[in-house]
């Protein structure tokens, strides 16, 4: 086909150097044993945003100071382990049912879930789909009293589910997927509100004798509805009986 072989030869050398690389990638990945036929799994996708249009958007509502500060956006579905996916019956007994969702472009990813209720023996994960991190996995010990499921953000644009389940119990899985939050953007921006003056102590600077160490703990950022994000601190009543107040 070549020319001239030394030709062929190096080409060879790039290829079997490429999926050397890409094996040792593979394995590297945490998750790896996981995500390794991912490409099989039926796949839901969205396009990209119009990133300009959000920047429009968001320098306005920044400016105006208006909260929660948007940081992806939300799109509505309604997926569940019998419209979606693919189910697999291993040797062991266990049904696996997985299925792929990819956002074009998003910076990360979360999921919101309208219902979670599992049976004992089940188990919920979420991967990226490089196998580099993942959520969960998510069981019944996970559900609230709303049967919700809202997930952290993943640094990915797919994501891969797997939902482990006795194939016995298939039938009490109730399991439906309303909301992919496709972000667009991260967290480390801070804006002129949220700058500290000069009289102000870094808490990260502070001994660890220090009395302020146990009011810094209630301080913390949260998601709302997978879309936006707000800062919140947990107070307390003068009786100190964890009333809400």
């Amino acid at each position: 086909m070549y020319a001239i072989q030394a030709r062929a030869i190096r080409a060879c050398a790039l290829f079997l150097a490429g999926i050397t690389s890409a094996g040792l990638a593979l394995a590297a990945a945490p998750h790896a044993d996981a995500i390794k036929d991912a490409q099989l799994v039926p796949l839901r996708g969205w396009k990209a945003l119009d990133l300009a249009r959000l920047a429009q958007e968001d320098s306005i509502n920044d400016a105006l100071g208006a909260a929660p500060r948007r940081f992806a956006v939300a799109h509505e579905v309604s997926l569940t382990p019998d419209s979606a996916g693919q189910w697999q019956i291993s040797k062991d007994g266990m049904a696996h049912w997985r299925l792929r969702l990819r956002a074009d472009e998003a910076v990360h990813l979360n999921l919101g879930f309208s219902e979670f209720r599992l049976p004992a023996g089940a188990a919920l994960t979420i991967y990226s789909i490089d196998g580099s991190s993942a959520l969960g996995p998510y069981t019944h010990a996970d559900e609230l009293p709303h049967g919700q499921l809202w997930t952290p953000i993943l640094e990915t644009d797919e994501v891969l589910l797997e939902l482990t389940v006795p194939a016995a119990q298939r039938k009490l899985v109730h399991l439906q997927l309303a909301q992919i939050g496709h972000g667009y953007r991260g967290f480390g921006h801070r804006s002129k509100a949220c700058k500290s003056g000069s009289c102000n102590t870094d808490v990260a600077c502070l001994s660890p004798s220090d009395t302020w160490r146990d009011p810094v703990r209630s301080v913390g950022a949260y998601t709302i509805r997978g879309t936006g994000l707000c800062t919140g601190s947990l107070v307390n009543n003068t009786a100190g009986d964890l009333r809400m107040l």
